[in-house]
């Protein structure tokens, strides 16, 4: 994780780049799990020796961005990258018509049988604050359910929905991009 800011500017951006290409050459990995736009264009300028898997979370990835996606995709096809899909039926990664594996999300929901589980019930948004993904439908969904919301990720959402939910501030947590780790004992 390295803690970019959404819409941070280009010199953010060369500064993460810098950064990952340094964790990257101190690594000795087999594998690089790379997970959306920004990190697959990160690897596919990045010398890297081992296997590139790319994980596609949208049916419409580069959205307003197209031709540099075209650029980064072939640049990962050129590095025979593996492409896994948690979309059910995708059976092609957008651009370079690249096969990728479907692997669901994993979720196991718990035994409710016969328990409330409302008073513990917590919803969680993870993904990018932007209107194609949704994050105000969640936040809805546990306002008018009465139960806890937190939302980690970044976008141009971000301040709108912490302006138009402040008096939900108790009930609705934004976290914004962070590791996800030190927050999984209040999930679960």
């Amino acid at each position: 994780c390295l803690n970019r800011r959404w819409k941070s500017g280009i010199f953010s951006t060369i500064s993460n780049f810098l950064q990952f290409r340094k964790v990257i050459k101190c690594t000795e990995s087999d594998f690089l799990i790379l997970n959306c736009e920004l990190p697959e264009f990160f690897g596919s300028l990045t010398r890297f020796k081992g296997k590139i898997i790319c994980v596609e979370h949208t049916t419409m990835p580069w959205i307003g961005k197209r031709n540099l996606g075209r650029v980064v995709r072939t640049l990962l096809k050129f590095r025979k990258t593996v492409w896994i899909s948690v979309i059910k039926g995708q059976e092609k990664v957008w651009f370079g018509n690249q096969v990728s594996r479907y692997i669901p999300n994993p979720f196991v929901p718990p035994d409710t049988q016969g328990k409330d589980l409302t008073s513990k019930a917590v919803l969680s948004y993870v993904g990018g604050l932007k209107e194609n993904k949704r994050p105000e439908w969640v936040i809805k969904a546990g306002v008018e359910l009465g139960l806890s919301v937190n939302i980690f990720g970044e976008g141009v959402l971000r301040k709108p929905l912490e302006d138009k939910y402040r008096n939900h501030s108790k009930q609705i947590k934004f976290y914004g991009n962070c590791s996800y780790s030190k927050y999984l004992q209040k999930i679960i």
